[in-house]
């Protein structure tokens, strides 16, 4: 099973708010802002499968830094069909530093 298969959703994870993305293609389709609290994470789970298509898996990118996306990334992982894919700002640009040069480009 790759990203290829099934809904993609980016989360964008701040102290207050977070901007949700998600679609079936490198398009987004429809976007969301949640609050970061129970009722807002009651709305992100909503949206995701009002727009999920069935039982198809569900890829979650989520991008924060300090801390701010622990209680939703637990809440992710508790979810059958739903794989989370963790983004460490920091370390990601740690390597750019170390490598620094375009990214790979495949025809």
């Amino acid at each position: 099973m790759s990203l290829q298969e099934g809904l993609r959703v980016a989360i964008d994870v701040s102290s207050e708010k977070h901007c949700v993305m998600m679609g079936h293609s490198a398009r987004p389709e429809k976007k969301l802002e949640v609050d970061h609290s129970d009722e807002g994470f009651e709305k992100l789970f909503a949206g995701i499968e009002e727009f999920r298509q069935g039982e198809e898996p569900v890829w979650v990118l989520i991008e924060g830094a300090g801390g701010w996306f622990r209680p939703l990334d637990e809440l992710i992982q508790r979810r059958v069909g739903y794989h989370l894919v963790s983004i460490n700002n920091r370390k990601m640009a740690r390597f750019r530093e170390l490598f620094p040069g375009g990214g790979r480009q495949d025809g």
